[in-house]
């Protein structure tokens, strides 16, 4: 919970603050910048997003609290994108 407020506030701060000061200072180039942000974060929710949709809650539990099975943690993004490439491809 701590990560996810530190990440918002922080991105509160660069909208209100340092967006006002790029638009001024490049102008349109923000919002390159802005869409590549957006892409490497889609790309990390892809990659990363773990699914528990077809998983009982104790199920997902025992998962996310195993952080000793460091190879489902390496494996899973893994497999997660090659099926996303797959799909688009």
């Amino acid at each position: 919970m701590g990560i996810y407020r530190f990440t918002t506030k922080l991105c509160g701060l660069f909208v209100s603050m340092i967006n006002r000061i790029g638009m001024t200072a490049i102008g349109w180039k923000v919002y390159i910048i802005n869409a590549s942000f957006d892409t490497v974060m889609v790309l990390g929710v892809i990659l990363f997003w773990i699914e528990t949709r077809v998983m009982t809650l104790e199920e997902a539990d025992k998962m996310l609290m195993d952080r000793n099975n460091l190879m489902f943690w390496i494996s899973k993004p893994l497999s997660k994108a090659r099926e996303v490439l797959m799909r688009v491809c």
